[in-house]
Order: structure tokens, then sequence, then C-alpha cells
């Protein structure tokens, strides 16, 4: 019996869900309400650290992104435990079917049966010991998944891509016993031919999804989709606007701290002088009131604030 086997009864509750593309019926474990707290979380949204609250003790690699995916043990289709939509999908099942490309379930379905294709391969490839590769091939499957769709989502693919981003910025930290000898990135290579054929063909994209191998590969994948998810933005909340814009300019930060190129530096002040455009916007709009205004304040100058940091790292490169 493994750690996860041990602590998941008692941070979880099970879910019984058909897979929407072989119909194999998969018990899948999902996080509790208010089973943890994220603490001293990063600007990107990172977290340094999480407090369970259970009785039981934790290895320090276990991380709310262990619970995040839901994949069937036959064919390997993948959806986010937390949807709803994804739970449920039986009792809308027309509809919930129409979102992806004709034949793309069965398509799935019928290489889990022949026993090849991508989905197949990242699902049997690596030992579930490995708990560093494990949770990267888990992403992977979920951003295959979401590309069957017809319209895949773009803030799903940013997020899945930021996670990722996160997974590998933690390599150190908390994966280092399993990463040292994991075959992921051997993997991602070896099949990534595999990979791209096996991608339904999108001009919709801004850019190809892909096994990214590091963090920076990541955060510019995930960072080409906020960018995306931003153009296509319908809310009308301003704080969703502000939170957004905050959250492409904090990426971007990220980015160029990691590579130091100049046209990094560039987009990322370009990023935050946006942020502060827009709060400037609603600061200046008599006809809002109330709380945005003083958030907006509260974003304006730590937006101006970062953007000064930003200009010291480039003195550093």
């Amino acid at each position: 019996m493994s750690i996860l086997d041990v602590i998941t009864p008692h941070v979880c509750r099970e879910y019984t869900v058909k897979c929407p593309a072989c119909d194999t019926e998969n018990v899948f474990p999902r996080l509790k309400p208010d089973i943890y707290s994220a603490r001293e979380t990063e600007p990107d949204g990172h977290p340094h650290n999480v407090r369970w609250r259970a009785e039981v003790e934790f290895p320090q690699w276990l991380t709310p992104l262990n619970y995040f995916w839901a994949i069937c043990k036959n064919c390997y289709f993948t959806g986010q435990i937390d949807d709803t939509e994804f739970r449920t999908w039986k009792k809308t099942e027309r509809k919930f079917r129409s979102q992806f490309r004709e034949g793309a379930l069965s398509t799935i379905s019928d290489s889990a049966t022949q026993q090849h294709g991508v989905a197949r391969q990242l699902g049997t490839s690596i030992p579930s010991d490995d708990i560093f590769g494990t949770m990267l091939v888990q992403f992977y499957l979920g951003v295959f998944s979401e590309c069957l769709k017809k319209r895949p989502v773009p803030g799903s693919l940013a997020r899945f891509y930021l996670r990722i981003a996160w997974i590998y910025r933690d390599e150190e930290k908390l994966y280092s016993e399993f990463s040292q000898t994991s075959v992921i990135r051997d993997l991602c290579e070896e099949i990534t031919t595999e990979w791209y054929k096996s991608l339904p063909t999108d001009d919709s994209l801004p850019v190809r999804p892909q096994l990214a191998i590091d963090e920076i590969s990541a955060q510019r994948t995930a960072l080409a989709y906020f960018e995306w998810n931003y153009s296509q933005l319908q809310s009308n909340a301003l704080e969703d606007t502000l939170r957004l814009t905050t959250l492409i300019a904090e990426i971007g930060y990220r980015i160029y701290e990691l590579s130091g190129a100049e046209e990094d530096f560039t987009k990322g002040m370009s990023f935050f002088s946006g942020v502060m455009s827009k709060s400037m916007g609603i600061i200046n709009d008599k006809s809002i009131v109330g709380g945005a205004v003083n958030r907006a304040k509260e974003v304006l100058e730590k937006a101006g604030e970062r953007g000064r940091e930003l200009r010291v790292l480039q003195k550093k490169w």
C-alpha cells in the first residue's frame, strides 16, 4: 500500500464516474472542502506551503495537485475532478459530448483497446512511485483531453500549464528524491512527434500545446494562453479583469527572472504598464465607486512596485 493510499481516505471523498470516452466505471478521490490551506503564495499564485487539516502525517511532496485530475484507468481520458460538468456528464450527455470533435472520444477509446496511442504511452510509461513524473503525465493527459474539444477553453489550458510550471519549480524542493531517476523528460522527448500528430489541428490556438520539460517553457505556454484568455474575456467584472492582467504581468516577471532576455524584460514592463493603465482607468472613472476603486488603487501601487523590482532585476542580469 502506497503513502497516497493511506492518506487519501483522510482528505478525500470518492466519486464514481463513468468515462465519457470508453464507458469504463472509475472511482476517483476528490479533496474534501477546506481540507487544506495554501500559505505564503508567490506572485503567480504558486504556494510555498500547504497546511493540511487532517490527523495524519503528510509527506513534503503532497500538494493539492496530486488530486487535480480524474484519469480513466482504461483509456486515459482525463477530466478535472472539481469540474461538476465532468463528474455529472451523464445527466447532460448530449450537451457534454457535443463539446468534442467528431470521433475524438471514440478514437481515444479505440486506441486503448488496441493498446496504442499517445494517451496510453503517457499513462503507462511512468512508474507510480515516481511522484514527479506521474504528476506531469497527469497534467499532459489533461491538456490532451482538453484539446479534443472543438473549442478548447483558453483559461483551462493556461491554468494547466501554469501548474506544470509550478511542478518544475518545486523539482528540487519537493520532488528531488523522484526527479533524479525519473524518465519523464526522456519520455516527453521520445513521444513529441506522436504528441503533435495526435493533437487535433486548431488554428485558433495561439501556440500548439507542448510537452514542456522545464519551468520556463511551461511558463511561456501558460502566458500565451492567458493572453488568449484575456482577449476572449467576456466578463465585465472589473476585479476579474484586474486579476487576470496582474497574473499575466507576474508570469512575465517570472519568465524574465528565468531567462534574463531583453525581450522578456521589455514584455514584462509592458505588462505592468498595462496593469497600471487599467487601474488608473478604473480610479478615474467617476461612474465606478466603492470596493472596485479601492482594489484598483491597491493594484496600481503593487504594479508600480513590481515594475521597479523588475528594473532592479535587469541590472543584476
